[in-house]
């Protein structure tokens, strides 16, 4: 072999070796993206949860109806809770869970007594306070989520460097 075979197929190798890398940070990139974008959409089910929620839980507080506690619902949190908590920390993800626990109380009341017991309860006493810091509970977990699910920039996580992102800058996604 001569030294310019051995020279062109290392040039070769290092342009392959380079496209390669430059593939896989792509790829990874791409993915990012997509995961953000779906964690955020799984944020705005969420959000119309909540609106929806709010919205039951004041008709609750005005009429005291048993009937109106089978309206309220945790489907989408029980279903894409994990993907919204990717999205915030801390004492958002804190606060964004209490309103669920309380809810969750306040259905396991409507399982546990009987339907005018029920209404006696959340019409006073313990059951109301519970509706009252449920409901201020989702009114925080409406905000939160609307800063979420709001189109605006997002921090780029720390391992982004790595990807030809400069030190966790803001990107549009």
């Amino acid at each position: 072999m001569t030294p310019e075979n051995l020279l062109s197929g290392l040039i070769g190798g290092l342009i392959v070796g380079v496209l390669g890398v430059a593939g896989v940070a792509l790829v990874v990139r791409a993915e990012d993206r997509r995961w953000r974008r779906e964690n955020r959409g799984a944020a705005r089910l969420l959000f119309y949860e909540v609106i929806h929620n709010i919205m039951w839980l004041d008709m609750l507080a005005k009429v005291p109806a048993a009937a109106l506690t089978t309206r309220l619902s945790r489907t989408t949190w029980d279903a894409e809770g994990v993907r919204v908590a990717s999205l915030i920390r801390g004492r958002q993800l804190s606060q964004l869970a209490t309103a669920y626990f309380s809810l969750a109380a306040m259905m396991s009341m409507k399982t546990l007594l009987p339907d005018n017991e029920y209404e006696g309860w959340i019409a006073t006493g313990d059951g109301k306070r519970i509706l009252k810091q449920t409901q201020a509970q989702f009114a925080t977990a409406q905000t939160i989520l609307r800063d979420v699910t709001e189109d605006k920039p997002l921090e780029m996580p720390r391992f982004a460097g790595w990807l030809g992102v400069s030190g966790g800058g803001l990107v549009r996604l």
